[in-house]
């Protein structure tokens, strides 16, 4: 028996199991103050900029880029 794709498919499943609580928990805020980045919540933020809705994606990739370096 070939046991590799077992092997591969059980580290893939524990990797994703292990990696919920991180995708759960970035959607929340810590302090209660402040508010959750949604796509309803950017696209009001984008509205309010003079920023067209369907350029939203690319100027939202543009700012998180910039903010790295």
């Amino acid at each position: 028996m070939n046991y590799i794709p077992k092997i591969a498919l059980f580290i893939a499943v524990g990797a994703t199991v292990a990696m919920t609580p991180f995708a759960v928990q970035a959607q929340t805020c810590t302090n209660s103050s402040q508010t959750p980045l949604t796509k309803s919540r950017l696209d009001q933020i984008a509205t309010n900029q003079g920023i067209p809705l369907s350029q939203v994606g690319v100027k939202f990739e543009q700012f998180a880029l910039s903010t790295l370096f």
